[in-house]
């Protein structure tokens, strides 16, 4: 029986395991919660990331606001490893810290070990005159 056991729960460890690792990027797009920019923002967009030094055409960006959801803070590094490593090994990351001081929020992102080839901090939530937030149901 502990033989049955064990092979049972290593059988659903490594099916767990494999899930986990595999199509992040599809997972975002058919997720509930979507972030698209409103229509009609290209400029104001544009004018946003120009602070960056950035030539690529195609960053994948996570914007979070400290201490909002320190749930979902804990999935960040892990979250941008495994997408780099499975869906995007040659897309750059851009970290966008919403918070009023850029200061704390640099240290913030040290401290916490928030790896990011830019980082982006918007001290103002310009950010809501670009984006568009929906949950679907």
């Amino acid at each position: 029986m502990t033989r049955f056991i064990t092979t049972f729960m290593l059988i659903i460890f490594y099916q767990y395991s494999f899930a986990q690792i595999s199509g992040l990027m599809k997972d975002m797009v058919e997720n509930d919660l979507q972030i698209r920019q409103k229509p009609g923002t290209d400029r104001l967009l544009q004018k946003y990331l120009s602070t960056l030094p950035a030539e690529e055409d195609t960053l994948y960006a996570i914007l979070y606001s400290p201490m909002d959801c320190p749930r979902c803070e804990v999935a960040i590094p892990n979250f941008c490893r495994l997408l780099k490593k499975n869906d995007a090994p040659n897309h750059k990351f851009l970290l966008i810290t919403v918070y009023k001081d850029s200061t704390i929020a640099a240290i913030y992102n040290r401290k916490n070990d928030y790896q990011a080839d830019y980082y982006l901090y918007d001290t103002q939530n310009k950010y809501k005159k670009t984006q568009l937030y929906t949950i679907l149901t």
